[in-house]
């Protein structure tokens, strides 16, 4: 498979294969590839440093713009993910809010309250089996998203009000916190990885999340 190719290292490359795993990488970057559920178009910024990452791997050249080295695509043991989602500040029962935890071992947890968390308000929490593939594909996007290697800002006067995203990912040895409020420049980078992170999720869950959150509406609105 391609993520096959990448993984080798270097060194054991042969050279009359170089030519030929090039010729692979070029015809990568001319379809529209659809990855963990979310698709990207051949012209997509991410879709060229990706190219030249795996083009790093396979020509055996050092460094990318983030810095990272070919050891850097391949995802380390101690990869995790933890990512949470709130709805902006609306009167009860319209505010709800989520958190998605992936594990390198394969493990997912996504956990949805369907109000503001406090005493009475339920807590459901549903599993799901993660491929190693589409974790190496999220963790491929991360460098090529430059987020283990940025340093994020919250911006001077950050907006109040709307849904708020933030993310913690831990990867050789080190945890990268995104905050709530990014300047425009950094949100931008995260925004393709926390739509790869939820499309993770398999969409039965989601529905059942849908479903019971739309049933506790209902029941707040019969006691008010």
């Amino acid at each position: 498979m391609y993520s096959d190719l990448v993984s080798d290292p270097v060194s054991r490359t042969k050279p009359s294969h170089r030519l030929i795993h090039a010729m692979m990488e070029v015809r990568f970057t001319t379809m529209v590839v659809v990855m963990s559920g979310y698709t990207i178009a051949p012209e997509s910024p991410a879709i060229q440093q990706t190219y030249e990452i795996n083009q790093l791997a396979v020509l055996g050249e050092t460094t990318t713009d983030c810095g990272h080295t070919s050891l850097d695509i391949k995802r380390p043991d101690d990869f995790s993910v933890s990512y949470e989602w709130q709805e902006g500040s609306l009167p009860p029962p319209y505010h709800y809010e989520y958190q998605i935890s992936l594990q390198s071992s394969g493990q997912g947890k996504v956990t949805m309250v369907p109000d503001y968390p406090s005493a009475g308000v339920p807590v459901w929490t549903e599993t799901f089996a993660i491929q190693p593939n589409s974790l190496n594909e999220l963790y491929r996007l991360m460098i090529t998203q430059c987020v283990l290697v940025t340093d994020w800002q919250a911006p001077t006067h950050p907006l109040v009000g709307g849904p708020l995203e933030s993310m913690q990912v831990t990867a050789h040895g080190k945890q990268i916190k995104v905050p709530a409020s990014l300047i425009p420049q950094q949100a931008s980078l995260v925004k393709k990885i926390y739509s790869a992170v939820t499309a993770l999720v398999p969409k039965a869950i989601w529905e059942k999340l849908s479903t019971l959150r739309a049933q506790y509406i209902r029941e707040h609105q019969k006691r008010s």
